[in-house]
């Protein structure tokens, strides 16, 4: 009976560390943005944001005219123009 007993209260220990141990890696995991993506998802979303920093270029040109952009949306623009 005596022996019983530590083993019971180690096998307990052990089975709490290893809960611990495997909570905190599902944490980690999880804590990533993009821990559930493929490649191709994330290449998606990158061109998505790409798009969309176009399309808020051209709106500016449609409402201001071309000489309303900065030298930076310029770049962006022509950049985006001679990748299609």
């Amino acid at each position: 009976m005596s022996f019983i007993t530590p083993l019971i209260i180690a096998a307990c220990i052990i089975a709490l560390a290893v809960y611990i141990i495997s909570k905190r890696k599902s944490k980690q995991e999880s804590s990533s943005p993009h821990a559930n993506y493929t490649i191709d998802d994330i290449e998606n979303m990158r061109q998505n944001e790409i798009k969309k920093r176009i399309d808020a270029i051209l709106e500016k040109v449609n409402k201001y005219g071309i000489k309303s952009l900065s030298a930076q949306e310029q770049k962006a623009l022509n950049d985006y123009a001679q990748k299609r």
